[in-house]
């Protein structure tokens, strides 16, 4: 089999939303119906949602030295998205401005840490166990994975909850659901945010609010291999439609639930500031005094459960002293000092679990140094990704591919008749093969104005000498093909899927 890939031109798109458009229009034809994404990839290494968490909960002597300094511009642009087993993961393209810096205010650190959006994962939430409870209560997750760009190895999850609302204000789910038809099966691609009326606001999600972050681990595209992330829970829920939330969860009607993962005792509140403002982050409270006064409280309470204790003793003595006649006014008693015995308990528990809460967020507050518990991070990931493509290059025959020279202006018409053919391989064998989008394929300066060009690929016989549409229609007639793409960012991975 061989890979062809044909340039294309539109007059009406941007040169990144016309190549996004492009891949949906390859999605959309006859021979590509069976195509699945498959997020396989140490090269561009993509990191996932990762555990579902309880909320976390606060500590208000643990705020963060940082600002979150983001960025994440009004799309509009189509949006593609695919089914896994546990998540709706919808891609976030080139030309999408989502993004936050990790930044200094008192200006005494180095570079900033930049995290950019790779893509958002709709879940359902944990879990909770009947009889417990969630800091947070909500009914849908989103994860915004971010990953870091300065060299760090680091990447982010962005945790927003949401929960249903009878008037949701600015829906963050509404402008990706409307008119799109979502995937049904695992493995599925389609697009979202397909409306021309409705544009994504991602931006609303950092207003007003404060999140939890700690440290963890997320699941990456390399190997199964955990890569260390930032997760940022925000301390507020987001309003969604009855509706929205339904065919959400409808698409993941199958994907199984999960029993809820415990945050770290000791979260840091980090506090959001829009990029171009001027933001200091909120003081942390000192709980010293709301701590003496808990313990006065619980002293006061620990008296009031002692008294009631020998009130309930004495009316136990007495109901016990004669137990051929007991008086009315005894029972009575017994029962009202019962319950104030009862009363009395709850009280001391309750302000011995606030003493004990305060006095533990006190001593995470005396030990606790930011960015202390960051997971190491994995060096290897090039290394196994040049051990996987050797060895599939020596299970394979190969052909040499023809390269384009420098970039030029698209022309007007919507296929070209320019074609080049990637990796035809010995029959029976499926190895994959890369296209270097900048290298391997014709492409357009993007500081050029005019229209815009993308690729289209299909896979079709090398044993036919036909012209680039007899191929594929006779390829189509033949069989639906399944290919595995994965973005490397700059390159594409295309890989074929064995028959049978």
């Amino acid at each position: 089999r061989c890979i062809s890939s044909y340039t294309a031109a539109a007059a009406s798109f941007s040169a990144s939303t016309m190549f996004h458009f492009a891949l949906i229009l390859a999605f959309l034809l006859p021979d590509a119906a069976g195509t699945n994404i498959a997020f396989d990839s140490c090269t561009t290494v993509l990191a996932f949602g990762g555990e579902a968490y309880r909320w976390a909960v606060k500590n208000p002597e643990l705020v963060a030295p940082v600002l979150l300094d983001y960025s994440y511009n009004e799309y509009k642009s189509p949006l593609m998205s695919t089914l896994t087993s546990n998540a709706l993961v919808i891609e976030a393209p080139a030309d999408m401005t989502a993004n936050f810096n990790l930044t200094d205010p008192s200006g005494n650190s180095s570079t900033p840490q930049k995290y950019i959006m790779q893509s958002i994962q709709l879940r359902k939430p944990a879990m909770i166990p009947e009889g417990s409870s969630q800091a947070l209560s909500h009914v849908l997750e989103a994860v915004l994975v971010h990953k870091e760009v300065t060299g760090t190895g680091y990447y982010a999850n962005v945790i927003l909850p949401f929960e249903v609302s009878a008037n949701p204000g600015l829906d963050i789910l509404a402008p990706m659901l409307d008119q799109a038809e979502l995937p049904k099966t695992v493995g599925e691609s389609q697009p979202v945010l397909v409306t021309t009326l409705l544009s994504l606001h991602l931006a609303k999600a950092f207003q007003n609010v404060s999140f939890q972050h700690f440290w963890a681990e997320a699941p990456s595209s390399c190997n199964n291999s955990k890569v260390p992330a930032r997760i940022l829970m925000r301390n507020v829920t987001l309003a969604a439609s009855a509706s929205a939330v339904q065919r959400v969860l409808a698409a993941l009607e199958w994907a199984p639930s999960r029993a809820p993962v415990d945050p770290p005792k000791a979260t840091w509140l980090v506090q959001p500031c829009a990029r171009g403002n001027t933001c200091t982050p909120p003081a942390a409270e000192d709980l010293s005094g709301e701590l003496a006064a808990a313990k006065t409280v619980m002293e006061e309470d620990l008296k009031k459960l002692e008294t009631a204790k020998q009130a309930m003793d004495a009316s136990l003595l007495q109901l016990t002293a004669n137990t051929t006649f007991v008086t009315n006014e005894a029972y009575d008693t017994a029962v009202k000092n019962k319950a104030t015995l009862s009363n009395a308990e709850a009280a001391y528990d309750g302000a011995l679990r606030t003493v004990t809460t305060l006095q533990m967020q006190i001593n995470q507050s005396q030990s606790a140094v930011w960015d202390a518990d960051a997971p190491p991070v994995q060096t290897d990931f090039q290394a196994s990704s040049t051990a996987s493509q050797q060895t599939s290059s020596s299970n394979s025959t190969a052909v040499a591919s023809t390269t384009v020279g420098p970039a030029v202006n698209a022309t007007p018409a919507l296929l070209s008749t320019e074609v080049h053919v990637h990796g035809c391989q010995a029959e029976g064998t499926a190895s994959p093969l890369e296209v270097d989008l900048a290298h391997d394929a014709q492409h357009v300066d993007a500081t050029s104005a005019g229209p815009a060009e993308a690729l289209l690929f299909w896979r079709q016989s090398a044993t036919l000498a036909l012209e680039p549409a007899k191929a594929a229609a006779a390829e189509t007639a033949a069989e639906k093909p399944q290919l595995r793409v994965a973005n490397l960012g700059d390159k594409l991975r295309v890989t074929s899927v064995p028959e049978g």
